[in-house]
């Protein structure tokens, strides 16, 4: 698991899972909260590789029409934690290609910027997240889709 330097969570959050679960049963309004680090519900399930959660997360389903979700979802994919981590970075930091097929997806709502190219404080992207942790597959892809698409 990252460590706390980075603005990663800490180890006690191993049960979170469980616990975004119940609460997204009762209440679509937590999704925008944020810890100390400033990590969202959507990047604790991403350093968690939760895909199930975060298609939960992105969907709004107190949106009035599918726009309204879609921007919804862009919102909270564009949320930087403290250290200027997204998303998508801590989906690449946990190597689940998967999560960070979703929250590309959930951006990609937004012409102005590609959020595969976005930095965190440190000047690291998604891609060189997925190469730090040695996932050369998540690096190719993440600089093919970014210098393609």
């Amino acid at each position: 698991m990252p460590s706390l330097a980075h603005g990663t969570p800490h180890s006690s959050a191993a049960h979170l899972p469980t616990i975004f679960t119940s609460a997204l049963s009762s209440a679509a309004c937590c999704s925008g909260l944020q810890d100390k680090q400033g990590n969202t519900p959507l990047h604790l399930a991403a350093f968690h590789r939760q895909a199930g959660i975060i298609e939960l997360l992105l969907s709004d389903s107190t949106a009035e029409s599918p726009a309204e979700s879609q921007k919804h979802g862009l919102a909270l994919a564009m949320t930087a934690n403290r250290a200027g981590i997204l998303p998508i970075h801590a989906a690449a930091i946990a190597g689940c290609l998967t999560c960070c097929s979703m929250l590309y997806m959930a951006a990609s709502a937004s012409p102005d910027e590609d959020m595969l190219l976005l930095k965190d404080k440190r000047g690291l992207t998604a891609a060189a997240y997925a190469l730090q942790q040695g996932n050369e597959v998540g690096y190719l892809a993440f600089t093919c889709v970014a210098l393609c698409w």
